[in-house]
């Protein structure tokens, strides 16, 4: 099976797959500023490859967010000791919408997943 094929549950099989340096991410950490500028031969790849790559990448993208979420949030809170846990939630959704940034509705559940 070559890497543009995909197993049946979606995923690429362990054995035709290898860890290639992707370079195309890119972070300026002092700004906060990212970019993506893909290679070449990413572009150059099949659709459907591209699309199962992505679709992997955005997962991976999720849960990284997810639990950066979750430190923030304990972060923030931890200044907020006298709060209930139901108040510092409803104060935190309008501090994620005064970040500009989007509230997870299931925070509950990513604290205690991470």
């Amino acid at each position: 099976m070559d890497i543009s094929t995909p197993s049946r549950f979606g995923a690429f099989d362990a054995d035709s797959s290898f860890h290639l340096p992707m370079p195309g991410l890119l972070a300026d950490l002092d700004s906060g500023s990212a970019a993506i500028r893909m290679t070449d031969e990413f572009l150059e790849a099949s659709p459907l490859t591209r699309i199962h790559l992505m679709q992997q990448w955005m997962r991976g993208f999720r849960d990284l967010k997810d639990a950066a979420t979750v430190d923030w949030f304990r972060e923030w809170s931890s200044n907020r000791p006298e709060r209930g846990i139901v108040d510092q939630l409803d104060a935190f959704r309008q501090h994620c919408q005064e970040e500009g940034l989007a509230y997870p509705a299931d925070l509950p559940l990513l604290l205690q997943r991470y």
